[in-house]
C-alpha cells in the first residue's frame, strides 16, 4: 500500500526513535539493574501524569488553535500554565514516592511541557519536517548524554539518566524557541480565547489521563506488590512490544495534521480510512517480525530473565495490535474538536483494566499483560462501533 512522504519520513524517524529508545532500556537495564530500570519506570510514569496537566494547554489544543489564534497568545499561555501547573502534582509524587530521582520530576516536567507545546506549533503548521527532526534529536541527545556520564565520566547511578534527561530537552527546548519564535508583537489575552483553549485543552488531556492509567495503572500495582525488579521487567517486555507503535504513531501523526487543515468532511473520512488500512497491514507485519526474533539474539542484549520478558510481550503484542488501530479512529474524533469520544472509550477500557487487579494476584506478570490486553481490545471495540456508525461504511 503506497503511503505519502510525510507518512514515510515520520515512519523513518519514528523507527530510528524506537531504536534509540531501545538502546536506553538495554542501557540503563544492563548498568543500573533491574532495580534501577523500575525506578526510571516509576519516574516517567510519574512524569506522565504530570505531563496530563502540563498538556491542557500545551499539547494537542496548540496544534488546534495554531491558525485560529495568534502564536505569541498560545505559547505565553501555555508556558505559564506549565510553570504553575506542575508544581502540586510533582510535590504530591515526591511525598508519595520517595525516591531520589523524584526532586528532578517538577523541572524535567517544566522543560517537557515548553518543547511540547513548541512541537505542537509545528503539526499545526504542517511543518513535520522540523517536527520530526526535533523529535529524533531528543532521545538521540539522552543516550549520547547517557553512554558519556557512564564510560567516561564513570557515573554509573541513576544520575546519569538524570543528567541526560536535561541536557536533552534544554538542547532541544532552545533549537525549537529558534524554530517558533518569530512574532513578538504583544497581544491581549481575552477570556474568549482563553476558554477556547482551555475547553479543548482539557477534554483531550481528559482522555489522554485516563488512557494514561489504561497503559500504566499496572505499573503502580507491579511496583507495589512485586517490586521495583519484576516492574523493571515488566517495563522492558512494554517498551520492545510498544516500540511497533511507531508505525500507528507515524501515520497519526499526519493524519491529525491533515485533518486539522481539511475543510470536508469526505476528505477527513478519506484520509482516516487510508491511515487504517496502512496501519493494520503494516502493524501486523511488525508484530511477527518482533515475536521472531529467537531468544538467544535479544539474550545479547538483555541479560535478565529474557524468557520472561518474551513470554509477556506474546501476550502483550495482541493489545498493541488492537491498540494502533485504535489511535487512528481516536485522531479522526480529535482532529474534529470531538474529544468526548475518546474520553468514553479511555474510561471503559480503564473499568475493565480493573480486572488486573485479580489477574495479577493469580497469574502474576502474565495476569497484567492479560489486563493490558483486555483494556486496549474494549478501547478499540467502542471506537470501531462508534466510527462506523457515524461514517456509514
Amino acid at each position: 500500500m503506497k503511503i505519502s512522504k510525510n507518512i514515510f519520513q515520520t515512519l523513518v524517524v519514528r523507527g530510528g526513535v524506537a531504536v534509540v529508545n531501545m538502546a536506553i532500556v538495554f542501557l540503563t537495564l544492563n548498568v543500573l539493574g533491574a532495580d534501577g530500570r523500575g525506578k526510571i519506570s516509576l519516574f516517567l510514569t510519574d512524569l506522565s501524569l504530570v505531563l496530563i496537566l502540563v498538556n491542557i494547554l500545551s499539547g494537542s489544543t496548540i496544534a488546534y488553535h495554531v491558525k485560529k489564534m495568534k502564536l505569541n497568545v498560545l505559547i505565553r499561555t501555555s508556558y505559564l500554565w506549565t510553570v504553575l501547573i506542575a508544581v502540586m502534582p510533582s510535590l504530591v509524587l515526591m511525598y508519595v514516592h520517595k525516591e531520589s530521582i523524584h526532586k528532578h520530576l517538577y523541572f524535567i516536567a517544566v522543560l517537557n511541557g515548553f518543547f511540547s507545546a513548541n512541537q505542537m506549533i509545528f503539526i499545526g503548521r504542517k511543518d513535520i519536517e522540523r517536527y520530526n527532526f526535533l523529535f529524533l534529536l531528543q532521545p538521540t541527545l539522552v543516550v549520547s548524554s547517557l553512554i558519556f556520564m557512564i564510560f567516561v565520566v564513570g557515573l554509573r547511578s541513576i544520575n546519569s539518566y538524570v543528567i541526560s534527561l536535561y541536557v536533552s530537552f534544554g538542547i532541544v527546548f532552545l533549537i525549537s524557541v529558534f524554530f517558533v519564535f518569530r512574532d513578538d508583537k504583544k497581544e491581549g489575552l481575552s477570556d474568549k480565547v482563553l476558554k477556547s483553549i482551555y475547553r479543548y485543552g482539557l477534554g483531550n488531556e481528559v482522555s489522554v489521563g485516563v488512557h494514561l492509567l489504561n497503559n500504566r495503572f499496572l505499573y503502580y500495582i507491579i511496583y507495589e506488590v512485586l517490586g521495583a525488579y519484576t516492574l523493571g521487567l515488566f517495563s522492558v517486555a512494554v517498551s520492545i512490544t510498544e516500540s511497533v507503535l511507531i508505525i500507528s504513531r507515524s501515520i497519526s501523526v499526519n493524519q491529525y495534521s491533515e485533518i486539522l487543515n481539511m475543510k470536508e468532511i469526505k476528505d477527513k473520512i478519506r484520509i482516516t480510512n487510508k491511515s487504517i488500512k496502512n496501519t493494520g497491514v503494516y502493524t501486523i507485519i511488525a508484530i511477527v517480525v518482533l515475536l521472531l526474533i529467537p531468544e538467544n539474539i535479544l539474550g545479547i542484549v538483555i541479560k535478565e530473565d529474557i524468557r520472561v520478558i518474551k513470554e509477556c510481550m506474546c501476550y502483550l503484542s495482541i493489545g498493541v495490535f488492537f491498540h494502533s488501530i485504535g489511535n487512528i479512529y481516536g485522531n479522526y474524533f480529535s482532529g474534529l474538536g470531538r474529544y468526548k469520544e475518546n474520553i468514553q472509550k479511555s474510561l471503559i477500557g480503564f473499568v475493565l483494566l480493573i480486572v488486573g487487579w485479580f489477574l495479577l494476584s493469580s497469574y502474576g506478570l502474565i495476569g497484567a499483560c492479560l489486563s493490558m490486553m483486555i483494556g486496549y481490545f474494549s478501547s478499540f471495540i467502542f471506537l470501531f462501533f462508534l466510527y462506523k456508525k457515524e461514517v456509514s461504511f
